[in-house]
């Protein structure tokens, strides 16, 4: 074990100009102005400048870790030692999730006298549970034997996390650094933030903590609908992650994000409601609820057995405890939001608290006088600076409600709205559909310099996604920000907003570099991983009750997809479910044949795009499960049957190329250029294909545990009894030119393969398009391509390897400040306009690639 170090210098980290202090730094008022999060003083534990440890091992290739010396993986067994016997029990893997109810008060004497016992006085929760208990009673429902134990499921469910076999290899036992090829600092899991080393750091100050595990809770939870015909039936799931696991390891949903109970949506008559008592009443129950739920973790907060900390993405007002429309993480004025402030903390609030009348508290410093958020009861707890960041509500929702766009073509997970739709509610996915074609659509009809604003503000959106944050990435991050806050003006000098603009979720993007630095990418706490769980653990168990009092059933429905889980990962820990029962007895399955290879089964009528949990292949491209029947096999008939004539020569230029790439004779030449006479004959069989299915690294995008995505792409006469669907894919050009310059942008009209000399070719019969320009559009930040023609006005052609596919690629035609007609079908987009932005944003790893 470690000595305890003498001194603890106080040294500017060369690596990143971070503040990592072993204290925490006070707000007191508006007026001192605080700390500025880019403040380089910190006290760091050890010698920042000192050779870096490469305990971690390598991630990547420019990718190197540095594990902290002292609070780090546990004690380890001696050499040679073998493991102590797992105490993997199915038995105990699943939790029984607790609800707080639907509290609803009839009349204002039952609220006063049952739920306050002094103004201002936080309620106990044996009186939350009173009442629970007479609701549940007079509705008879099943009441647990012990409400206690069933809170103690919080502790249970973090257990179960960390002893889970199937997260063995996606961990960090300590804080980590990260540092690239250039020796600067990168970002990545929770564990490679400031915040994890400067606790650690604080933890080592005493040596009892030696050897112990840094784990962090991680809390989310967002009210859902799950039925709005039915009486808008709401709940308000609360689930619990962990800090050690990795960022991919969450939004694959194996359990590394856990359902632990439904908060309670206190309902009463209108009167009731609009009271000052109701609201009051209302926020206690909130913080009492996560009081009472996260108590059984507090004796791990002191003693070394598992040190952990609670940070959130709920809505961060009613954490935070603030007045709506001010800023949860610092005190500036809600009228300038981006002037001069210091930071909240639950210090600064009690500072307030004793100074200033509860209207000052309100209208000054944009706190609620009558309650403190529920981690000031717990140690080293301030939820001011554990608001994690929240692209999805902070960034991504908040556009336009009204749109009309028609012309997009077809791509996985995108929707269009042909008609424009007036939105009650408006979903993050709806958000998200928007943001990848919205540029395009208003590109020529508002001023540009709107356009730039909007652009710079995707970019932001798309840059702070990344798996992997890097110092260069930290600088485009601060550029978007403050071109964002320059280009917004507009919106001022037009009359659009003609006061200042002082909104929280755009002020939110000032704090996004502190927050990436304290605790890493934000892709992987961000409230889109549990509003996409509210379908597994929410409306999918909704479907299955009976619709009346279904909360019991659906406690019931993830209690046993819980068990069921925990089966599975217990018997693929012994290696039960490896390969099959009937492997023994049956002979092996025949080799499948190459061409019709896929990754994905038959072709579908659906869109099967989506996560791919392989993780041992970098890119593939395969063609569909089944070809096309009732189509010549003969090149020649199926080219006049197709209406492609050209198809027959371009086979032959395609398979001259094929030879000069495996024969040195064969001089190289461009396979247009070349004597159709020098080329091979071909007169083999020819089979045609209804897609390709590519599989690709994307760790940024949704994505499965390895960050593989894989996506399918379409070339046939007839889409879902439609019209046709040709899409648009990337091709390689040069792999050392960066983004967009290294890429061809085509259209696929023909997937086929063909065999020559017992070689099978799987190939792409494609249009080509080039660039507009040597650089992308300067308003948009999107490159333009226009199609390839020959003299006589016709798309030139070329028959492509399937392997110089890199992805499918979406493409938007350029309408300039003309309106497309109203009978226009977006199906002829491609055959339509003469020119087309390449559309970057269509999602995050065509971000990527394609700038």
């Amino acid at each position: 074990m470690p000595t305890k170090p003498k001194n603890l210098p106080t040294k500017s980290c060369p690596h990143c100009h971070l503040q990592t202090c072993l204290g925490e730094m006070i707000a007191v008022g508006p007026d001192d102005g605080g700390q500025d999060e880019g403040d380089d003083d910190w006290d760091g534990l050890g010698d920042p400048s000192a050779p870096i440890r490469d305990d971690g091992g390598k991630a990547k290739d420019d990718e190197v870790h540095e594990r902290h010396p002292y609070i780090n993986d546990g004690e380890f067994l001696p050499r040679g030692a073998p493991p102590p016997p797992s105490s993997h029990d199915p038995k105990i893997l699943h939790v029984p999730q607790m609800t707080f109810g639907r509290l609803k008060t009839e009349s204002r004497s039952t609220r006063r006298s049952a739920l306050f016992e002094d103004a201002g006085t936080p309620v106990h929760i044996d009186t939350l549970m009173q009442i629970w208990l007479l609701c549940m009673i007079s509705r008879r429902t099943r009441i647990a034997k012990d409400l206690n134990t069933t809170i103690d499921a919080s502790s249970l469910v973090l257990l179960n996390q960390l002893r889970n076999p199937d997260f063995k290899d996606e961990m960090d036992f300590s804080a980590k650094r990260m540092f690239d090829k250039s020796n600067r600092c990168s970002y990545k899991d929770f564990m490679s933030g400031n915040w994890a080393w400067r606790l650690s750091d604080d933890l080592a100050k005493d040596a009892k903590y030696y050897g112990t595990t840094l784990c962090s809770v991680i809390l989310g939870s967002d009210k859902t609908t799950v039925s709005v015909a039915t009486g808008q039936n709401n709940y308000y799931p609360l689930y619990l992650s962990n800090g050690l696991i990795h960022n991919n390891v969450r939004p694959a949903h194996r359990n590394g994000v856990t359902l632990i109970g439904f908060l309670a949506i206190p309902k009463g008559d209108r009167e009731a409601t609009d009271s000052v008592e109701f609201r009051r009443f209302k926020r206690e129950l909130f913080h009492a609820s996560l009081r009472e739920i996260l108590e059984p973790l507090r004796a791990g907060m002191t003693d070394p057995e598992v040190v952990l900390y609670a940070t959130g993405t709920i809505d961060q007002v009613q954490l935070a405890c603030i007045v709506q429309g001010w800023c949860a993480r610092c005190t500036a004025n809600k009228n300038d939001l981006d002037g001069l402030a210091g930071r909240r903390s639950h210090a600064h609030t009690l500072a307030v608290f004793e100074a200033q009348t509860p209207k000052q508290m309100w209208d000054q410093y944009g706190i609620i006088n009558d309650i403190m958020p529920f981690t000031h009861y717990f140690p080293r707890a301030d939820i001011h600076e554990l608001l994690s960041p929240d692209l999805l509500h902070q960034i991504i929702k908040g556009p336009s409600r009204i749109i009309s766009i028609a012309a997009v073509l077809p791509f996985p997970e995108l929707r269009r709205f042909p008609e424009g739709r007036g939105f009650k509610r408006w979903t993050g996915n709806d958000s998200k559909a928007l943001m990848k074609v919205y540029l395009p659509a208003i590109a020529g009809l508002i001023p540009d310099k709107m356009v730039r604003a909007l652009s710079t503000f995707m970019e932001f959106c798309y840059l702070v996604r990344c798996s992997v944050i890097t110092e260069d990435v930290l600088k485009d991050i601060d550029t978007a920000v403050a071109q964002f806050h320059e280009e917004r003006k507009v919106f001022e000098e037009l009359g659009v907003r003609p006061d200042a603009i002082s909104l929280p979720r755009q002020h939110s993007m000032v704090h996004y570099r502190h927050l990436i630095q304290e605790f890493g990418a934000p892709n992987g706490l961000c409230s889109s991983i549990t509003e996409s769980k509210h379908i597994k653990a929410v409306k999918d168990p909704y479907r299955r009750t009976s619709k009346y009092e279904a909360l019991e059933q659906m406690l019931d429905v993830n209690q046993r997809m819980d068990k069921l889980a925990a089966m599975r990962v217990d018997f693929c820990s012994r290696g039960m479910l490896a390969g099959s029962i009937f492997d023994d007895v049956a002979p092996p399955p025949p080799p499948p044949d190459p061409v019709s290879k896929s990754v994905s089964g038959p072709d579908k009528d659906d869109d099967d795009d989506g996560a791919v949990d392989t993780g041992d292949l970098l890119s593939e491209v395969v063609m569909a499960a089944k070809p096309i029947t009732g189509l010549p096999r003969n090149v020649h008939a199926l080219a006049h049957t197709l209406r492609l004539p050209q198809l027959p020569e371009l086979t032959r230029c395609f398979l001259y190329q094929q030879e000069s790439l495996m024969d040195d004779n064969v001089p190289m030449e461009d396979p247009m250029l070349v004597d159709l006479d020098d080329c091979p004959p071909f007169s083999g069989p020819i089979r045609v294909f209804p897609s390709a299915v590519v599989t690709f690294f994307s760790p940024s995008g949704e994505s499965g545990r390895h960050g593989m995505y894989h996506e399918r792409i379409r070339s046939v006469g007839s889409w879902c009894h439609g019209p046709p669907r040709r899409d648009c894919i990337f091709l390689d050009k040069d792999s050392s030119l960066p983004g967009f310059r290294g890429l061809h942008a085509a259209r696929v009209l023909l997937f086929f393969s063909m065999k020559h000399m017992n070689i099978v070719y799987p190939c792409a019969l494609i249009t080509w398009f080039s660039p507009i320009g040597d650089e992308p559009d300067p308003v948009t930040g999107m490159w333009m391509v226009e199609p390839d023609v020959d003299e006589n006005g016709e798309r030139v052609q070329a028959v492509v390897h399937l392997d110089t596919i890199v992805r499918a690629a979406h493409l938007i035609g350029i309408s300039g400040d003309e309106f497309t007609p109203r009978t226009f079908k977006h199906s002829d987009s491609l055959d339509f306009f003469n020119a087309f932005y390449v559309n970057k944003y269509i999602d995050y790893h065509a971000h990527e690639i394609a700038f």
